[in-house]
C-alpha cells in the first residue's frame, strides 16, 4: 500500500493549491466555484485515501506478526 502513498500526496497538494489559487486570485463565478468544488472533492478524496492507507498498512503489520 505504500506504492500509493505518492499520489495520494501529489492529490493533496492539488486540492491545497487550487484552493490557495481561488481564495487569492479574482476569478469569475462560474470558474471560481467549478474550481473550488473540484478542490475540495480531490481533498476529500486523499483524506479518505489516506486513512484507508494507514489502515491497510496496520492490519499487515498486525498479520506479519502473528505468522511469526
Amino acid at each position: 500500500m505504500i506504492k500509493n502513498l505518492p499520489f495520494i500526496l501529489a492529490l493533496f497538494l492539488l486540492g491545497l493549491s487550487l484552493r490557495t489559487i481561488v481564495t487569492t486570485a479574482s476569478l469569475s463565478p462560474f470558474i471560481h466555484w467549478t474550481i473550488l468544488i473540484i478542490s475540495t472533492m480531490l481533498l476529500i478524496w486523499s483524506m479518505i485515501a489516506m486513512i484507508l492507507n494507514i489502515g491497510v498498512q496496520r492490519i499487515e503489520k498486525i498479520r506479519s506478526e502473528m505468522d511469526l
